[in-house]
């Protein structure tokens, strides 16, 4: 279930819940973590304010909502998963099947629909919570959608390699 989503073209400040589990989660370690260049390798360091758009989902199996973050940094989509390991969190959507390494405008993040999201895990598995990812850059408006937990489980974005537990980017028609 979604608890807030606070979208913005440029800063973006939440309040309730999502701000204080986002402030609560959040340190200097995992803004120092957050890094790009054209390429997506790691070495251009945020502040605090690049976030473009945040949502906060009660996972199944968890009474607190995981509050996920998305930022286009120097052109370059990123993913803030907190429930990966200290310098892991900030990870770039480049990874997710079909990027065209295009720049990155503006990106968004909402609560999913587990029916039509990748299957994922070990064996995998039907999702029961997602994230729906929407990007715009110069050569259009593209949409993915990524499984965050199963019924065995969370999916954690991985640290290196393709998002296995993202469909493939696609065009939002005109």
């Amino acid at each position: 279930m979604a608890i807030a989503t606070a979208m913005a073209c440029g800063t973006v400040v939440s309040s309730g819940s999502v701000a204080m589990a986002s402030a609560t989660t959040t340190t200097k370690a995992d803004l120092a973590e957050h890094q790009a260049n054209t390429t997506g390798s790691m070495i251009h360091k945020p502040s605090a304010y690049q976030d473009l758009d945040s949502v906060g989902i009660v996972l199944t199996g968890d009474t607190a909502p995981t509050v996920f973050r998305v930022s286009a940094n120097a052109g370059v989509p990123w993913i803030h998963d907190p429930r990966n390991a200290a310098g892991d969190r900030w990870l770039s959507l480049r990874n997710v099947p079909n990027s065209q390494n295009g720049y990155v405008i503006n990106i968004t993040v909402t609560e999913g629909d587990p029916a039509t999201a990748p299957l994922a895990g070990t064996p995998p598995v039907a999702a029961t919570d997602a994230l729906r990812i929407t990007a715009r850059t110069a050569a259009g408006i593209y949409t993915t959608q990524c499984t965050v937990a199963t019924a065995a489980g969370d999916i954690n974005f991985p640290a290196t390699g393709d998002f296995a537990n993202c469909a493939s980017w696609a065009a939002l028609p005109a």
